[in-house]
């Protein structure tokens, strides 16, 4: 390889590692930014959810309360509880089983008597029919806290038990049945007298709340346990064996989760949801891992492509500029023999030649090899001595 060639070479590899750098660093640049750029959003999205999902909530609570208001204002209700008899049951039969049939998450309407035992009810069977459960069948409710609380309010006051999970007969229902019920209290005589009692089942509701392409949700009890996890094995945590509560998510926040209305951190966003029913609820959303990673995963191939791109342009690229000023700039074989030829010329000069040369002064500066061996002395004897 020439003199002229290995410093091409060497030029085109400083500006290709040169080429090579600049995109590098533009991508982790880049890189750092969209990580910083793409959380920021996330959660600021995720902060609108929670808000969003919680008025959605409300929502459907709303509607539940609409329904079970025209039930007890409707004149077969308000004339059953005047007088309980063969005629006013069976109209009040006839108003549940229409309410039943036009609202798919209606699974019970039930009346409960003032000590607590089922005097009619609407059930949905499992080919989603509904029948009036037989007396014989019918259930004493006096110890479940939804009855006792009932017992406490205002005729008329309209609310919720938790959203919990179904139980007949002392046993939660399995399939797991989430569950919310709308109750409304009555009284004859300024007395307690009853409790009007809609059973809403929530495994679709839950579904579409929690329903999120961009996030994990998670809705939880105020100790912690979840109601609905994006993991289905870990939803209903208080009813697991071994119980199962946030704390495996968030070991390090989920204290902070129950203790604060709102949270956000540079990993998720939480809420206490504001929701009329017996239970705290906490919604947590947090962008989905795997989702992050596979735009991670995309964005690395499109920069390992794009740096590919690029370095074997900018190799052409330059190895062109190279080849086009080479003669004008890099012309380095020439220059060298022709260094060579003024040594080797210099060197036959002091060779044959008798000369010294001085300052002003008189004192040599340099003497040629002739001279040298004519006078006895060595040039550097010679040197700084006058002539």
């Amino acid at each position: 390889m020439t003199q002229t060639n290995r410093h091409l070479s060497k030029i085109f590899l400083i500006f290709f590692i040169f080429t090579i750098t600049l995109i590098v660093t533009s991508i982790l640049f880049e890189r750092t930014l969209f990580d910083d750029e793409s959380k920021l959003t996330a959660l600021d999205n995720a902060e609108n959810k929670v808000f969003e999902r919680e008025e959605f909530f409300n929502g459907f609570l709303h509607t539940m309360k609409a329904d079970i208001h025209a039930l007890a204002s409707s004149s077969a209700f308000v004339n059953f509880l005047d007088q309980d008899n063969e005629a006013t049951r069976e109209k009040l039969k006839q108003l549940l089983f229409t309410l039943g049939k036009f609202h798919e998450d209606i699974t019970q309407l039930r009346y409960i008597d003032k000590n607590g035992m089922e005097v009619i009810r609407l059930q949905r069977n499992e080919n989603n029919t509904f029948t009036f459960v037989p007396k014989e069948q019918l259930q004493d409710k006096s110890k479940r806290y939804y009855f006792i609380n009932a017992k406490e309010r205002k005729q008329g006051e309209i609310h919720f038990s938790a959203l919990d999970l179904n139980i007949e007969h002392e046993k939660v229902e399995i399939p797991f049945n989430p569950t919310i019920r709308t109750l409304m209290p009555m009284e004859k005589r300024g007395e307690f007298y009853g409790l009007l009692v809609v059973n809403h089942t929530m495994t679709e509701f839950l579904k579409t709340f929690a329903n999120s392409p961009l996030y994990d949700v998670i809705l939880a009890d105020d100790k912690g346990h979840p109601i609905f996890h994006y993991k289905e094995e870990n939803s209903w945590g208080a009813y697991k064996k071994e119980k199962y509560t946030i704390k495996s998510d968030f070991p390090e926040q989920y204290q902070e989760i129950l203790s604060h209305d709102f949270l956000r951190t540079d990993r998720f966003v939480s809420k206490k949801l504001d929701l009329d029913i017996a239970n705290k609820l906490y919604l947590i959303l947090q962008f989905k891992q795997s989702l992050y990673d596979l735009e991670k995963q995309k964005s690395l191939t499109r920069d390992i492509a794009l740096t590919l791109i690029v370095s074997l342009f900018s190799g052409i690229g330059i190895f062109f500029i190279i080849r086009v000023f080479k003669d004008i700039f890099f012309n380095f074989d020439e220059i060298q023999r022709l260094n060579e030829q003024l040594e080797e010329q210099a060197r036959i000069i002091s060779k044959n030649s008798i000369y010294s040369q001085t300052d002003l002064k008189g004192i040599i500066t340099d003497a040629s090899d002739a001279f040298c061996e004519l006078s006895g002395y060595s040039r550097e004897e010679l040197i700084g001595k006058p002539h």
